[in-house]
């Protein structure tokens, strides 16, 4: 597999979708499209720049849900392919599921874009990313 992989968003987000599950742990129920829109609307937009509080034991971002939002809405306005995110597939034989390591904000602002495919770092199981892998149809 290249470095760098074109993911299916759809299909990405049958496993893994910010709109559906909780995906960081200070929220209590996945984001919600109005969401976004009002953050839109009234230009509430928080830069991936923006200083965020420490992670939890290095790994868990404690950001509150406005800040989440507010993330997601700076990378509708302003969505790139230039930092991909970074997807485990997993090896689901093995019971081992599929994570998103990093990405999360990209990947809810593709989804709310309705953009095809989004750039990916990707591990796992090679036959998991190639079922994932976007496709001209």
């Amino acid at each position: 597999m290249d470095p760098i992989t074109r993911i299916d968003t759809v299909k990405l987000a049958e496993r893994w979708n910010p709109f559906v599950q909780t995906v960081w742990v200070t929220m209590k129920t996945p984001v919600r499209r109005w969401e976004i829109e009002k953050a839109l609307r009234l230009d509430n937009l928080l830069s991936p720049e923006a200083p965020k509080p420490p992670a939890l034991f290095g790994l868990w971002d404690l950001s509150p849900r406005k800040d989440h939002i507010g993330r997601i809405a700076w990378f509708v306005r302003n969505f790139d392919d230039t930092f991909p995110i970074e997807v485990d597939f997993g090896i689901p034989s093995w019971g081992i599921p599929l994570c998103l390591r990093d990405g999360n904000h990209r990947l809810a602002a593709a989804l709310f874009i309705e953009k095809p495919f989004i750039n990916a770092n990707c591990a796992g199981a090679i036959h998991e990313i190639e079922k994932m892998t976007y496709s001209l149809k």
